[in-house]
């Protein structure tokens, strides 16, 4: 596996338990943010549910390949400008926020869901977490 896809994956799987957790905490349950995640592949109301099951596995599988490919991102926009991965994975971070807000957002009734899922406040501190997380994994591994 290359070694900038494993940093993106470490930063999704941080990014899903502190947005997990925070869902937990504030009543929408554990599983939800998962499911939310997968009701974009699998429709609204299949991802309407706190349930673990076949939708939870569809998120967490699409939320670390797109994790993996923003990490392989992260890499190259730091080698490309070079710049550090920390700040190369936050500008990521941030710019898949904005795409996933604006553009995904609006593609489907399940997309639209999951956009709304969290405050607009968390789900960007959520990116730029993932970006941080992400370049730093990166600095340990590829340096």
């Amino acid at each position: 596996m290359d070694l900038s896809a494993l940093a993106g994956i470490v930063g999704g799987v941080a990014v899903a338990g502190v947005g997990m957790i925070y869902s937990a905490v504030t009543g929408g349950g554990f599983w939800s943010l998962p499911n939310s995640i997968g009701g974009i592949l699998a429709g609204a109301e299949a991802g309407n549910t706190r349930s673990f099951g076949m939708v939870t596995l569809v998120g967490v599988y699409f939320h670390m390949v797109l994790s993996a490919i923003y990490g392989i991102a992260t890499v190259y926009l730091a080698h490309q400008l070079n710049i550090g991965f920390v700040f190369a994975g936050i500008a990521v971070g941030i710019f898949f926020w904005l795409f996933n807000h604006f553009l995904i957002g609006s593609a489907s009734e399940g997309a639209r869901k999951h956009v709304q899922f969290n405050p607009v406040w968390l789900a960007f501190l959520l990116h730029v977490l993932y970006g941080a997380v992400t370049g730093l994994v990166a600095i340990a591994l590829i340096r």
